[in-house]
């Protein structure tokens, strides 16, 4: 290093006596002293820190531990190496010392009352020093002897290394101070190399806790083995989804926790596995989850193997989630004024708050899966899936498989990962078995069975899940008659028929028939943003008496055609679509139980019929303008040409 410690001491005389700045002199030094001359440090007697309060100590220690854990290990190691080191010390970016090491035996008496943690080492305080330069400058910097500003430092030489955080901001630096007749010219070469390892240990640090916190922020359980399958790593939420803790979980063998599954087996394999079941035995009970599997690599050889995984209810959740599987109707949203269905409603509310199985009948049509899911949306269930099956919609040979599942490589042609089936779908809610009277014979005393046991087992699997699951069916089939032609069990009958509701059709709900008219044409407005202000009174009065069917369904469906055949502000009969009750508009006018449209119709078809289709005669007849005559055929949609053609006919 060579510094001339005797020649160092004249110049600094020199300043503080004269003023006189040696042309030889280091600048960062010469600048140093005029700063702290500026400060008003006392260069005779000067030279202690600012010492922090308890309170104010405490915080920055707190704010830098992680810091001072890093680079305790590498001071540690820099005491060891240097041979009459006083101290090694850890400053904060303010210049506050976080950790000191003394070597009590060459530290002078009149060092010892400034090397204390919390004391502030900054040209300000203690005037030129290694500690303040270094962050100055932004470099590793060395005060020796009398390059120090205060008199009392004069007998130690310092090595000062800003430490950097991973965006090359100062946070700290590394110092290391010596007496001067320990001086190695190593020192400052040692204080910047241990710098730069507590620089790269603090990114690590960094890296490794973004990587922690990161796997324990993750909603799913994740654990973490070896190629043995030891289990070297798990985060917080599989703790809290085996219900165990992570000093139970650690060490342990992953292979007896997952006893049904072939782990070396899928350790082989060359793809990871997706929403794989996996049983977890832990203190005796086991917990069924959905996880995915994947390898980990090193040196392009597997590692080991990660498993994420959840509570099987809540994978459920989410796949109910996209797929769907929500109640959207509440009893609100019936629209009647008819007594018997209003009687029917106030019923089915209260059968809502038991978790009994319903029984619905009724024709096609009349809404039986509304009061499906408004029971489902009535009662504690409610936040819970809502899984509706067309049991008639299923082929045969499919129903077992889409209600109970089948784990993977069940049959030919099963998926890869299984496949949850409707049951479990619907665990924690309702499921709505519609059409339960199609249901084949043979998959009748399976659900039975679940239905008795609450259990589930799917197919190719040896292990049972416990299921939560509300069962509502609905049927148009009288089903005791099913019974008698064996092709119901009579047994699911009864279990099915713990509550009956039977929906009226829309026939027997007098005064609705109007209402929902008005209802499907206003919400036909808003889906289309088109305003058709009012259904014709002609044509209100002949869906009143015309037999429905098709119930609700059909009411809607037409109102559907007719608001788009409708070219005016009011759905008339000319908005009837061809093809509609049974096939002709006047066949409509027909089927009408109004005595008087009847009688009209009647007159009009004898007097075309009488003058074979001769309009002018006929209209003579009926004491009626051509022009009329011809809006009365209008009106009833009568074909003169075709009704012509049928008449010869006959």
């Amino acid at each position: 290093m060579g510094k001339d410690l005797q020649k160092l001491k004249d110049m600094w005389h020199k300043f503080v006596t004269y003023g006189e700045i040696d042309p030889t002199i280091d600048t960062c030094i010469s600048e140093s002293w005029i700063r702290s001359q500026k400060y008003g440090v006392d260069c005779i007697h000067g030279g202690i820190g600012k010492m922090l309060s308890q309170d104010e100590l405490n915080k920055i220690l707190r704010d830098n531990n992680d810091l001072v854990l890093i680079a305790l290990p590498i001071m540690q190691q820099i005491m060891k190496l240097v041979e009459g080191v006083s101290w090694v010390s850890l400053t904060n970016q303010d210049g506050y010392i976080i950790e000191i090491l003394v070597n009590e035996d060459a530290l002078e008496k009149k060092q010892a009352i400034n090397n204390n943690r919390g004391i502030r080492w900054c040209e300000e305080d203690v005037g030129t020093n290694a500690i303040s330069l270094c962050m100055i400058h932004d470099k590793p910097m060395l005060t020796a002897g009398a390059e120090h500003y205060c008199l009392g430092h004069h007998s130690g030489m310092c090595a000062a290394t800003p430490v950097h955080d991973e965006n090359n901001k100062i946070i700290g630096c590394l110092n290391i101070t010596c007496n001067n007749k320990y001086m190695d010219n190593n020192i400052l070469s040692l204080s910047a190399t241990g710098a730069a390892a507590i620089e790269k240990q603090a990114m690590l640090f960094r890296a490794y806790e973004i990587i922690n916190k990161t796997f324990n922020s993750i909603s799913e359980g994740m654990i973490v083995t070896d190629t043995d399958f030891t289990i070297i790593k798990v985060n917080a939420n599989a703790c809290k989804i085996l219900n165990t803790s992570e000093r139970d979980l650690l060490n342990e063998n992953l292979t007896h926790l997952l006893k049904d599954m072939d782990l070396p087996c899928i350790l082989l394999q060359d793809k990871p596995l997706y929403n794989e079941d996996c049983c977890f035995y832990i203190n005796n009970t086991k917990r069924y989850c959905k996880g995915n599997i994947n390898f980990l690599n090193f040196h392009s050889k597997k590692d080991g193997i990660v498993i994420i995984f959840n509570k099987e209810k809540n994978a459920n959740q989410l796949a109910n989630d996209i797929i769907g599987n929500r109640a959207r109707y509440t009893f609100d949203k019936i629209i009647t004024q008819n007594q018997a269905m209003l009687d029917l409603i106030s019923f089915s509310k209260k059968i809502s708050k038991s978790n009994c199985n319903v029984l619905m009948l009724g024709e096609s049509g009349t809404g039986k899966e509304l009061f499906a899911q408004s029971i489902h949306n009535e009662s504690s269930r409610a936040n819970g899936p809502f899984v509706a099956v067309n049991c008639a919609a299923i082929p045969r040979d499919l129903v077992e498989s889409e209600l109970f599942g089948y784990v993977r490589g069940s049959f030919t042609g099963a998926s890869n990962e299984g496949y949850t089936g409707k049951f479990e779908l619907a665990n924690g809610g309702t499921l709505f078995l519609d059409e339960i009277g199609d249901m084949p014979i043979e998959i009748q005393s399976k659900i039975l069975r679940v239905l008795d046991n609450r259990q589930i087992t799917r197919i190719g699997s040896k292990h049972e899940k416990s299921l939560d699951v509300r069962v509502i069916a609905a049927t148009n089939k009288d089903l005791l008659s099913e019974v008698k032609k064996k092709l119901f069990r009579l047994d699911l009958y009864y279990r099915l028929n713990v509550v009956s509701l039977n929906i009226p059709s829309l026939n027997e709900r007098n005064g609705d028939i109007r209402l929902l008219a008005d209802y499907f044409l206003q919400q036909m407005n808003n889906e289309e943003q088109k305003t058709i202000h009012a259904i014709d009174e002609e044509v209100l009065a002949a869906f009143e008496e015309f037999e429905w069917p098709g119930n609700i369904r059909q009411l809607q469906n037409l109102i559907s055609s007719m608001f788009y055949y409708c070219e005016d502000e009011t759905i008339t009969m000319d908005c009837l679509p061809e093809n509609e009750f049974k096939s002709k508009r006047y066949e409509v006018a027909a089927k009408l139980k109004n005595p008087i449209h009847n009688a009209e119709m009647n007159l009009i078809l004898n007097a075309i019929t009488d003058y074979s289709g001769n309009i002018t005669k006929a209209a003579k007849t009926l004491g009626l303008s051509k022009s009329t005559l011809y809006r009365w055929l209008k009106k009833y949609g009568i074909d003169t040409q075709e009704l012509s053609t049928s008449r010869s006919s006959e």
